[in-house]
């Protein structure tokens, strides 16, 4: 947080928690693919150049490469691996109903093991998984890695901030800020982008009237911030289970759902009244999954059916008025995002563009000028090897962009089946990678069920023993 924001006088210091002591477990990086010998990583994508990961081209011969027997090759060439990435495996175990978040050089784990949430940092040599502590045992799912910090709760709804460069836990006062404990696995407890981190507070804990809450991670130690003013229309009674928030660090924002209205805040400009924008016309507001907020404006999904009865995702543009569908409509209840001014969605116009195993055609885009603009539509994608249900370019049920554009990721998102691919791209080509633990030769790719990613490692779940890998992106 910036200095002007840092100055508003809602901030209050809190006590430093225990240290932490390690738990062991080994993890044991297999590295596949050969090594990134140092070269610029986009050397190699036609296949020629590069390191000895480089992409092999595309041919119709391979079957992993294949753009497949219905494609002409005049589009885009789908390849293994051309970016030259390391990708490991460890031996950290998700649990089932555990999350994997990505931070700076920096993966949190729901193991259920030792503290419940583990983590390591992917840059060592060899990494080792720790606990956050050898005292408290933490919610597997809901919690948030930005930067260097992990933040989580326990299971009465207590919240803890670990600082895995400091190696130090800093237990909040629940009366200052607590979060709910009946959420969804799939419902995060809290929203996280840069130094903030935002939620809904749980008022059975603490014992002032704000709402909604932040934690400013800028300084050595957590300090908050309460938003005083309630939304008008929200009830002594709403709780995480019926409102959600969204959090943009760069702008000091952060945005609260109260039924079909969200409410954007401006931290730094102290007690001021949130701005209000009354979506009922446009889809109303659902919170079954997570809205977005970025400089751009809001991104998010709708109570209301298409004449399809699917479900449509909205994206409004604060500043400018304008609220619409997503470009390329209707969408799925899979994953969404808006991160930086790029976005990404999974589309179903027609029964083509879903799998028999759910996965669903990729949406990514930009926004350019007052609206949204796609730029990588999985819609004529190839097939990856012999036929659809096998996999195609560009579907997926998991997303992931990095915060700095840099790179968009595609997994699957339940249990694995063959076409649960961890799948990568720059711009509109997707590309996959070869997996040497595979014992079947007629299934040689590596497969994910959740990806996560900051701007140095992206981390994922892979195999039915949900085993973390990971790829080292800088």
């Amino acid at each position: 947080m910036n200095a002007l924001a840092l100055r508003v006088g809602l901030f209050r210091l809190l006590a430093c928690g225990v240290c932490v002591l390690w738990g062991a477990g080994c993890v044991r990086p297999t590295l596949i693919n050969g090594g990134n010998t140092g070269q610029n990583p986009l050397d190699g994508f036609d296949g020629t150049g590069g390191g000895s990961n480089g992409g092999a081209g595309n041919s119709d011969d391979d079957p992993v490469n294949s753009n497949g027997t219905d494609d002409d090759d005049s589009g885009p060439t789908n390849q293994l691996n051309p970016f030259a990435l390391d990708v490991l495996f460890t031996d950290l175990h998700v649990d089932p109903a555990g999350w994997i978040q990505a931070g700076d050089d920096l993966v949190a784990v729901g193991t259920g093991i030792g503290s419940g949430v583990q983590y390591f940092i992917p840059s060592e040599s060899s990494p080792i998984a720790k606990n956050i502590s050898n005292i408290e045992s933490f919610a597997l799912s809901g919690f948030a890695v930005t930067g260097k910090w992990i933040v989580v709760r326990n299971l009465e709804g207590e919240v803890f901030v670990f600082n895995a460069e400091t190696e130090t836990l800093t237990a909040i006062n629940p009366e200052e800020f607590a979060v709910s404990t009946g959420l969804a696995s799939d419902r995060p407890d809290f929203r996280a982008d840069g130094d903030l981190v935002a939620a809904v507070m749980n008022r059975d804990l603490t014992t002032d009237d704000s709402l909604y809450k932040v934690l400013s991670l800028n300084g050595p130690t957590p300090q908050i911030v309460a938003l005083t003013q309630n939304p008008p229309d929200a009830t002594d009674q709403l709780n995480a289970l019926d409102s959600q928030v969204a959090v943009d660090g760069a702008n000091f924002q952060v945005a609260a759902q109260v039924n079909d209205t969200i409410y954007v805040y401006n931290l730094a400009l102290n007690n001021a009244a949130p701005i209000a924008f009354d979506f009922s016309e446009f889809g109303g507001v659902s919170n079954e999954k997570p809205m977005w907020l970025d400089g751009i404006g809001l991104m998010y999904l709708g109570k209301e059916l298409s004449e399809t009865g699917d479900r449509i995702i909205f994206v409004a543009r604060l500043g400018i008025g304008i609220t619409s569908p997503v470009p390329v409509s209707p969408s799925t209840l899979d994953d969404f995002a808006l991160i930086n001014g790029q976005f990404g969605y999974f589309a179903k116009q027609s029964d083509s563009d879903r799998l028999l195993n759910r996965q669903t055609r990729s949406v990514f885009g930009r926004f350019i000028g007052q609206m949204p603009t796609v730029d990588s539509d999985a819609i004529n994608n190839a097939t990856i090897g012999d036929i659809r249900d096998e996999g195609v370019y560009g579907f997926g049920q998991n997303l992931a962009i990095s915060p700095n554009g840099e790179y968009r990721f595609l997994a699957g998102g339940g249990s694995e089946d063959s076409a649960d691919l961890l799948q990568i791209s720059k711009d509109v080509t997707w590309d996959v990678f070869n997996d040497p633990r595979a014992a079947d030769e007629d299934d040689p790719l590596l497969h994910a069920t959740d990806v996560t990613t900051s701007d140095n490692v992206c981390a994922f779940i892979t195999g039915t023993d949900r085993i973390v890998g990971y790829i080292l992106l800088d």
